[in-house]
């Protein structure tokens, strides 16, 4: 993993308290290690402010349920990741294949927790007819796929995408 990718996940491991076996997992993870890598792999000028504050964003995610999955945030794939979806000056097609495998990794994850969701009364946008499973799958693979950047490739695959991950 690279120098500033580390430093900014140790820097925002530590702000917010982190045990050392949550920090070691957070740094091992794909959604949270593309997260943080990607504003540095798309070469925004801010990449280190920027990948803390998204990184920020996706733990408190994790723990606030005003950004689990509602009504509101279920326009398209993507909108439920718009608070992390911002790297000014970076370059737009690494951005959107990063963002694609994020949403992929969202998508299938929607797809992993169906039964559970119905269960429970949670919100599940594939439950509720939204998405259709395999034809988002397909788009945002081809997108992935179009864009030839191996460095990207390198924090998150698509198949760690298809895996369904989300939590560290």
């Amino acid at each position: 993993m690279d120098a500033h990718v580390s430093s900014v996940m140790e820097s925002v491991a530590a702000a917010f308290s982190l045990k050392h076996e949550d920090a070691e997992r957070l740094a091992k993870a794909p959604v949270p290690g593309l997260i943080t890598a990607l504003p540095f792999i798309a070469g925004c000028p801010l990449a280190e402010r920027i990948s803390a504050s998204h990184l920020a964003t996706y733990l408190l995610a994790l723990k606030l349920d005003i950004f689990h999955t509602c009504e509101g945030n279920n326009r398209d794939i993507y909108t439920r990741l718009e608070r992390i979806s911002h790297y000014p000056g970076g370059n737009a097609r690494a951005v959107k294949k990063g963002m694609s495998l994020l949403a992929l990794c969202m998508l299938c994850n929607y797809n992993n927790d169906r039964e559970k969701d119905s269960a429970v009364g949670a919100c599940n946008p594939l439950n509720e007819g939204l998405f259709d499973f395999e034809q988002e799958k397909t788009a945002l693979i081809d997108t992935i796929n179009s864009i030839d950047n191996p460095a990207i490739d390198a924090a998150m695959t698509v198949e760690d995408g298809l895996r369904g991950w989300w939590s560290m």
